[in-house]
């Protein structure tokens, strides 16, 4: 299973499929499992192109994992940067942003696990923790 595989499956446990777009907690138009490329409202898919777009927006997480790191951290660091954008997964890598068991550590200390707007979502900082735990146990 390759770090892709890996981390797709881990956003299908955590990501519910939608089939028509809406707006995230943080008010990004969304469809399938997270894909938000060009979604505007009104947007519909299938269980296949939502599959596709999940795969397709994992490559360049993929391309920028570090080859040292065993699977198991490189999916959760690719789940994490799906969620929360391919630059927060290069602050992870570069060990600016550090992980603890509690989840994700700002440069001044802050746990990440809250949207664009700066409200805490219970869900996101679970998620947090679950990614987190997840590249520490390797």
């Amino acid at each position: 299973m390759t770090n892709r595989e890996l981390a797709a499956r881990l956003i299908r446990m955590l990501e519910n499929c939608k089939l028509v777009a809406y707006p995230d907690s943080g008010g990004v138009w969304t469809i399938g499992y997270g894909h938000t490329a060009g979604v505007k409202e009104g947007d519909v898919c299938t269980v296949e192109q939502a599959e596709a777009w999940l795969i397709e927006d994992l490559l360049p997480l993929e391309a920028i994992m570090p080859l040292s790191w065993a699977k198991v951290q490189a999916a959760a660091i690719m789940s994490y940067g799906y969620n929360c954008g391919l630059p927060q997964a290069q602050r992870v890598i570069s060990g600016e942003v550090k992980v603890t068991p509690d989840g994700f550590l700002t440069p001044d200390g802050k746990l990440y696990g809250q949207t664009a707007r700066g409200t805490k979502v219970a869900g996101l900082v679970s998620r947090r923790r679950l990614e987190a735990g997840l590249f520490l146990s390797a």
